[in-house]
């Protein structure tokens, strides 16, 4: 008996001290849990709140009046979406929390309260349920206990049908508000759009002091200055964007490509691929776009709005590109589906619009100029790459060069020469400073004659000519005469249709019609003649302008400019006569120029007669139909030498070398000498 009893084992039970994964779970039955609580409501409305007010008090007390669990906090998300944990901060805090040992177990209503997301679902579980101390989620409303081994299917697919529920959701609302697009109905955010608010009816309403912020960006960029430096200029007067941020050349150039500022909306700009994740990505064909045009009361005018998105485009920027004819559906009927956003091809001229420049030979025909360049030595330039400047100027294996890229326009002919400067291109700069000599000519003759400078003359004189060509001169009394032929028309129609039931008139009815039809033509046909008219006088009034804001005075002394206050009186190279070179104005060209013709320049010999001098000028084609000449295009780049020009920091330059007139990057190159010695080359 004593043998038998040796033989058999003694077994000592070591009782578990942490919690693991087992049947039946450990929170029913579990004692001395520290559990703590998650909530969350998706929205901010009303009846979302009283849920949510509702689920921390009933949580708070279920658990502090449970024996053997110790309340360990309330972890709260107030309108959150379950898609995503990324903006969830209370659900994170509560995840780290648990990693961190605070927590035994969490509960919480639903899968769907938990989150959306399967993958998130199960993978917080599994995090927890692997850490050292493992941590359990109770899911009241399924009965589910995470630390119970037959609770992951059936959370797998209940995770997974609380994700079709809010794919589900996702799709209605998303239907929702596209029924809405063609009624012409957008849905807009006003409260982070700069310069307007929803009025008490719903209507967008103009506020004034952020109104001028938007007509300041449009009208300053146009005047050719930079993003960045509206962008400067408006932080330095106190301005801020709808955000309450201060603006950057990204938000300038957002508000420039803003079409609601125009009166208009395009609506779904953007698409949501995931419902998830809830990015909006750009809409480049996935869905139907729709644009209203005229939908509500614009800021700035459309001829504004188009020139600027010209000179965006010119720029290489991405825009919406619109024909009158797709405007004219956008404007009635509701909304249409619009085109693809079109982006802008590499110009020839990236970051300046000149473009569309052609010679004229001797014969008349027109020869079409390319932008090229070459690269030109900067002789007089150094900086800190230099030899010199690391100290490395005496070693006799090194050499060095600086050397920039001077734009030029070439004929593309081969061989092909410009009488009036024998050779077959003309420097860009000479283009520049001849348009900008042009513009201060214009502008002091405006300045000293008003209506009775040339400008204007020639203006008026246009007018003139295309009504005279066209056979309409647009006024009130001739619309007020075709507006009532039209209603006599209309009366006339009307009693022929009554009188057709008693005697049938087949004839007249269709002559009547056709009377009718010819003069809603001629009514349609003033009023493109009007709005071209006014469109015309827009864009002169707005040139005037810009040319007013041409600034008179240069770190304080007169603008100098060659051609006018030098003519006929000699100049000291780099004196305080010498003329400036001028500061060209991009978004003047951008807005007004259509086009250029170089050609030579024409002088009456007697009366009659003309003849042609050895002298290039340069003719624009006007966005009002005036043509502009510009002189001395044929200059070199030497031809600046001696010139002044102001800096941005304000200070004067006189110009004494090339390189000084293009205002090109310099480019640096550094290379080795690598000779054979005297001895190998006896041998």
């Amino acid at each position: 008996m004593e043998a038998v009893r040796a033989l058999t084992p003694q077994v000592n039970v070591i009782p578990a001290t942490k919690r693991a994964v087992e049947s039946g779970g450990q929170f029913k039955k579990g004692g001395n849990l520290r559990v703590a609580a998650y909530c969350r409501v998706s929205t901010g409305d009303e009846s979302q709140q009283t849920s949510y007010a509702t689920q921390k008090k009933f949580y708070t007390d279920w658990i502090a009046h449970h024996a053997g669990w110790t309340f360990a906090g309330i972890y709260a998300d107030e309108a959150i979406s379950g898609t995503s944990r990324a903006h969830r901060t209370e659900f994170n805090k509560m995840i780290a929390d648990a990693a961190a040992g605070k927590l035994d177990y969490i509960v919480t209503k639903s899968i769907s309260r938990f989150a959306r997301n399967t993958v998130d679902t199960l993978k917080c579980v599994r995090e927890l349920r692997n850490l050292r101390q493992a941590v359990g989620i109770y899911f009241e409303k399924e009965n589910i206990d995470t630390l119970d081994a037959t609770g992951e299917l059936i959370l797998t697919i209940l995770s997974a049908l609380a994700q079709d529920e809010s794919r589900s959701i996702s799709d209605n609302i998303r239907w929702a508000i596209q029924k809405n697009f063609p009624r012409g109905k957008p849905m807009v955010n006003l409260k982070r759009t700069l310069g307007y608010e929803k009025g008490p009816n719903g209507e967008w309403v103009i506020v004034e002091e952020q109104a001028e912020i938007i007509r300041f960006i449009f009208r300053a960029f146009l005047q050719g200055t930079s993003a960045a430096q509206i962008a400067r200029d408006l932080n330095g007067a106190g301005k801020k964007t709808v955000l309450g941020n201060i603006f950057r050349s990204d938000s300038v150039y957002l508000i420039l490509r803003n079409e609601k500022y125009v009166g208009d909306v395009e609506m779904q700009k953007t698409v949501t691929k995931d419902f998830l994740t809830h990015r909006a990505t750009r809409n480049t064909g996935e869905a139907p776009r729709y644009y209203i045009r005229d939908h509500h009361a614009a800021i700035v005018d459309r001829l504004t709005w188009n020139r600027a998105q010209a000179l965006l485009s010119s720029r290489g920027a991405s825009r919406a590109v619109w024909t009158e004819g797709e405007a004219a559906e956008a404007a009635g009927g509701g909304a249409q589906a619009v085109p693809a956003r079109e982006t802008a091809g590499r110009r020839e001229r990236r970051g300046n619009p000149i473009t569309g420049i052609v010679y004229q030979d001797e014969e008349g025909r027109l020869h079409p100029m390319y932008r090229t360049g070459y690269h030109a030595p900067a002789r007089g330039y150094a900086d800190g790459r230099s030899l010199a400047a690391q100290g490395l100027a005496d070693d006799p294996h090194l050499r060095e060069e600086y050397w920039f890229n001077n734009p030029l326009w070439k004929l593309r002919e081969k061989g092909g020469k410009i009488r009036a400067v024998g050779r077959s291109y003309v420097d860009e700069v000479a283009i520049e400073q001849a348009f900008m000599e042009m513009l201060y000519a214009v502008k002091r003759d405006y300045e000293a004659n008003g209506q009775g400078s040339g400008i204007v003359r020639q203006f008026d004189a246009f007018l003139a000519w295309t009504g005279e060509r066209s056979g309409s001169l647009p006024s009130a009394q001739r619309f007020a005469v075709i507006d009532m032929q039209i209603r006599e028309w209309e009366d006339a129609l009307r009693a022929a249709l009554s009188a057709q039931a008693e005697k049938s008139d087949e004839q007249r009815i269709a002559d009547i019609r056709k009377e009718l039809a010819d003069k809603r033509a001629e009514r349609a046909a003033l009023e493109r003649d009007q709005s071209r008219e006014a469109g015309l006088r827009q864009n002169f009034e707005l040139f005037l302008h810009c040319l007013a804001a041409l600034p008179d005075q240069a770190a304080g002394d007169k603008i100098v400019v060659s051609g006018l206050d030098t003519s006929g009186a000699p100049w000291t190279k780099g004196g305080t006569a010498a003329p400036h070179l001028l500061t060209y104005e991009r978004g003047l060209y951008a807005s007004f120029i259509r086009g250029a013709k170089l050609k030579r320049r024409m002088i009456e010999v007697q009366k009659g007669a003309m003849a042609e001098t050895d002298e290039l000028i340069i003719e624009w084609d006007t966005s009002f139909g005036v043509k502009l000449t510009g002189r001395n295009v044929q200059r070199t780049l030497g031809s600046f030498l001696g010139y002044r020009r102001v800096k941005e920091n304000g200070e004067v330059e006189r110009i004494d070398h090339i390189w000084q007139a293009v205002q090109r990057t310099i480019c640096y190159k550094r290379y080795e000498v690598k000779w054979k010695r005297t001895d190998q080359i006896k041998r």
